[in-house]
């Protein structure tokens, strides 16, 4: 799993990197989540495996795709662009001290 940041058109060479989170308020923040792979998964849960998340106060949630049948280190190749219109301080306060839960889903192997 990875977060990149990336310019509107999810390029990561970026022109500009603030030298103080405080500079990305009032900015636009585009970054890109991607979800390569589970490893080791165990045996009896590893059927039809997914991971879902969310971010901030979106209430979507993203996931990857199912990755059918049973696969102890499934490959989900998932990259997500996601784009904040304007960032503020609650949303800098977020990106400083919270988590980004990413929770993996899968089927009981029976």
């Amino acid at each position: 799993m990875n977060i990149v940041p990336v310019d509107e058109n999810g390029s990561p060479d970026l022109d500009w990197y603030p030298e103080d989170p405080k500079e990305l308020i009032d900015q636009r923040l585009d970054f890109v989540v991607n979800i390569f792979k589970a490893v080791d998964l165990p045996q009896d849960l590893c059927r039809d495996v997914y991971v879902e998340y969310s971010f901030y106060l979106d209430q979507t949630k993203y996931r990857t795709d199912v990755m059918k049948g049973q696969d102890r280190n499934p490959e989900f190749k998932y990259a997500k662009h996601h784009t904040v219109n304007i960032v503020t301080k609650m949303l800098l306060d977020y990106l400083e001290k919270e988590l980004m839960v990413f929770r993996v889903y899968a089927q009981a192997n029976v």
